[in-house]
C-alpha cells in the first residue's frame, strides 16, 4: 500500500482530518511507522526539487493550503506560514484561465487526477506559468481527505521554447539553406529552403547524413576534406556541388561551423549553402569565353600554351613522349583579298572542324594565331606522329569549301626533347612547317 507524509496537516478552522495514522501518515500500515522513517519522509518533502503542496478537501471556501514545501515557497514568493490556510486563489490573478480552474475544481471534486498549467502571479505580483499535477488523497475507507499537487514554474521553458520557435520560423522565412547537423553529421534540422534546394521534403531529411548528397570539389569528393578542415576545430567554406533529382548538377557556396554550447556538450554542427549554380556556370561561361577562339571554337593562344605546358611537364615526369604539329593555311591571304574576310573566317571555321573531326581523343588542338593552327600528340613519337599529321592534312584538303576553292595546309610535326624549352620547341617545330611551305605547300615536313 502508498503511504503519505501529512505532517502538521490541518484544516482552516484547526481540525485534524479524519483516519490519520500515526505521526501524520496516510494508511492503516501507519502506526507501525517509527520516527526515522517519519523523519526521512519528511526530509523528502521539505527537500523536494519540485514545488509540493497539499491541501484539504474542503470545497466551503477552499480547498486551503496545509502544507507545502521550501520549493513551493520559493516559486510563489510566499513563506508557508503566509500560505497555510489560504485557499490556492491566493495565486490566481487577471490572466489566470478560468477555463483551466473550472477543469481543475471539477477533476478534483470528482476525485480524479489533473494534469494542467496556466498562469500564476507571486507575492510580488510578478506572472510565472505553472504546470500542475494534482492526485486526491484518500483514507482507509476511500473518502478523499486531501489533494497533493507537484507544481513547476515552467515559464522559462516555455519562453525558450518560444524562442526556438521563433528561430525556427526566420531559418524556414530565409532564403539561404540552413541545415544543423549532429557531430555524426546527421541532419536535425533543415529549413524550408534546404528542401527546395535539394529537391526533397524536409521530414525525408531529418535523420539521413548530409553525405548522401555526396557532395564534391573540384579535387573530388568533398566529405574527407570537410571532416579534416572541422576535426581540426576550423570553420570549413567551400564551393561544392551536388546532383539534384532533377539531374541538373548545383554548385553552392558551402559554410559550416561548430556549435558547442552549455547544454550541448558534444556539438553540433551548422551549415550554410546558398545555391551559387547561376554564377559559377557564368563564371565557367567566361572562363570558356577567356580561353577559347570565339570564332573556331579551340583554345586560344594563351589557354592553349598553358596546357601545352602542362602536358610537356606530366611528359616529362612520366617519360612519355609527345609530339606537335604546327600548320599553317596556304595561300590564306590571297583567299581573304580575294574572297572576303566573310569567306576567310569561313574557312578558319571549316579548318578547326577538320582538325577536331582529325583527332584522338586525348589530341587537343590550338588556334595559335591567324590561320597557324598547333596540335599536340600526347604520348606519341615522332614515327607515328607524322601519319597522323599527314591524316589530318589530308583530311582538310578533300573536305568541300563552301565559297572557296580547296584549302590546303602545310605542317611541321617534331618529337619533344627532354629538357627542351616550351620556346625552342614550338620554335624548331614552326621551321619545319615553313620548310614546307617553302617546299611546295600542302605537306608535312618532321623535325627529328
Amino acid at each position: 500500500m502508498q503511504l503519505l507524509v501529512l505532517p502538521r496537516i490541518r484544516y482552516a478552522d484547526g481540525r485534524a482530518p479524519p483516519n490519520l495514522g500515526a505521526g501524520g501518515v496516510m494508511g492503516r500500515e501507519a502506526a507501525g511507522l517509527n520516527l526515522h522513517g517519519e523523519a526521512m519522509l519528511d526530509a523528502v518533502f521539505e527537500h523536494l526539487y519540485n514545488a509540493m503542496v497539499i491541501t484539504d478537501a474542503d470545497f466551503d471556501g477552499g480547498p486551503f493550503f496545509q502544507r507545502c514545501n521550501p520549493a513551493f515557497c520559493a516559486m510563489t514568493g510566499y513563506t508557508e506560514e503566509e500560505l497555510i490556510g489560504q485557499s490556492p486563489r491566493i495565486l490566481q490573478g487577471p490572466e489566470t484561465d478560468r477555463k483551466v480552474i473550472d477543469e481543475l475544481e471539477r477533476k478534483i471534486r470528482a476525485g480524479e487526477f489533473f494534469e494542467g498549467s496556466t498562469i500564476n502571479y507571486r507575492k510580488d505580483g510578478l506572472s510565472y506559468v505553472v504546470q500542475w499535477n494534482i492526485s486526491p488523497v484518500r483514507d482507509a475507507d476511500g473518502a478523499i481527505v486531501a489533494y497533493v499537487s507537484i507544481q513547476q514554474d515552467i515559464t522559462a521553458r516555455l519562453a525558450a521554447e518560444r524562442e526556438r520557435s521563433l528561430l525556427a520560423e526566420a531559418l524556414n522565412a530565409a532564403t539561404d539553406p540552413v541545415i544543423v547537423m549532429d557531430k555524426n553529421f546527421i541532419i536535425v534540422f533543415a529549413n524550408n529552403a534546404f528542401g527546395r534546394e535539394v529537391g526533397r521534403p524536409v521530414d525525408d531529411i531529418l535523420g539521413h547524413s548530409a553525405f548522401e548528397l555526396r557532395p564534391r570539389t573540384a579535387e573530388g569528393l568533398a566529405e574527407p576534406q570537410i571532416r579534416r578542415v572541422l576535426a581540426e576545430g576550423s570553420p570549413y567554406h567551400g564551393v561544392v556541388s551536388f546532383e539534384a533529382p532533377t539531374g541538373k548538377r548545383l554548385h553552392v557556396d558551402l559554410s559550416i561551423s561548430s556549435l558547442i554550447g552549455y547544454h550541448d556538450p558534444n556539438g553540433h554542427y551548422v551549415a550554410i549553402a546558398p545555391n551559387i549554380t547561376h554564377m559559377v556556370e557564368q563564371q565557367m561561361v567566361l572562363q570558356e569565353m577567356a580561353n577559347i577562339d570565339a570564332l573556331t571554337g579551340l583554345l586560344n593562344r594563351r589557354s592553349g600554351q598553358i596546357a601545352l605546358e602542362i602536358e610537356l611537364q606530366k611528359a616529362a615526369e612520366s617519360g612519355a613522349p609527345i609530339s606537335v604539329a604546327m600548320g599553317d593555311i596556304d595561300h590564306f591571304k590571297r583567299i581573304n583579298d580575294r574572297l572576303g574576310h566573310a569567306v576567310g573566317d569561313d574557312v578558319l571555321r571549316s579548318v578547326a572542324g577538320s582538325l577536331r573531326d582529325g583527332l584522338r581523343r586525348n589530341d587537343v588542338a590550338i588556334r595559335w594565331g591567324g590561320e597557324e593552327f598547333l596540335v599536340f600528340l600526347p604520348n606519341t613519337p615522332l614515327d607515328d606522329a607524322v601519319p597522323l599529321t599527314e591524316r589530318i592534312r589530308n583530311h582538310v584538303a578533300t573536305t568541300p569549301q563552301i565559297a572557296s576553292d580547296s584549302v590546303t595546309m602545310s605542317f611541321g610535326v617534331g618529337q619533344w626533347r627532354p629538357g627542351e624549352s616550351v620556346a625552342a620547341f614550338v620554335e624548331r617545330i614552326d621551321a619545319a612547317m615553313y620548310e614546307a611551305k617553302s617546299g611546295g605547300r600542302d605537306r608535312v615536313v618532321s623535325s627529328p
